[in-house]
């Protein structure tokens, strides 16, 4: 389903893709090395094509800035402490999340945050241009999609790594580390599904 809202104070026109949740790939049928929890930002017109901020995999392992306050800085390869896999997902849960359909909400060609989680037979994508909130109506389903983010992104900044090492000295001999490609982000399979979600006409954004 695709909608045109009006964006605030800078007038500007946001696509609003939404698929439905039951439609998505479950966690089960995704590929045994997907992470379970991933964060990316896509730079739009004239930006980075995709930088990734953040993931997480179901056995602790995650991706993370080796600066938490820079999330622009280098990736740290790290570990989940005990525990926090499912008590990030119970958060998640708790967010509402995986309770309504996938959400794309962002500027023709604007930089956009996107964040992609699965919990077991539960998978869901949302996307927002964050520094787009000012001046934005309050309306119900705004506000709901507004607590839903940000309950999420306090989620994830709960989960505290323990550090391994930088990412480009845990490469293997293909120059990626499960996956991930970080000269070649977009060539990352894991980050070309459920990112964006196909349109109505099957063509995708």
């Amino acid at each position: 389903m695709l909608k045109l809202i009006a964006a605030a104070s800078v007038c500007i026109a946001v696509l609003v893709s939404s698929v439905n949740q039951r439609e998505a790939p479950s966690a089960r049928s995704a590929a045994a090395d997907d992470p379970i929890v991933s964060v990316r930002r896509d730079g739009g017109m004239g930006g980075p094509i995709v930088t990734l901020h953040f993931a997480l995999w179901a056995d602790g392992t995650m991706l993370c800035p080796s600066t938490i306050a820079d999330p622009d800085s280098s990736l740290m390869v790290a570990k989940a402490p005990p525990g926090a896999v499912e008590q990030l997902l119970t958060r998640l849960e708790a967010a509402q999340f995986f309770d309504r359909e996938s959400m794309m909400l962002w500027p023709p060609d604007g930089s956009h945050t996107v964040i992609l989680a699965a919990s077991g037979e539960k998978r869901n994508t949302h996307a927002w241009t964050e520094h787009l909130n000012v001046g934005q109506k309050s309306t119900p389903e705004w506000d709901r999609f507004l607590q839903m983010w940000l309950d999420t992104r306090a989620a994830i900044l709960r989960v505290r790594p323990e550090p391994v090492g930088l990412i480009e000295n845990k490469l293997d001999e293909n120059g990626r580390f499960r996956g991930y490609h970080p000269k070649h982000p977009e060539r990352t399979p894991w980050l070309k599904h459920g990112w964006k979600p196909e349109t109505s006409d099957g063509s995708g954004r």
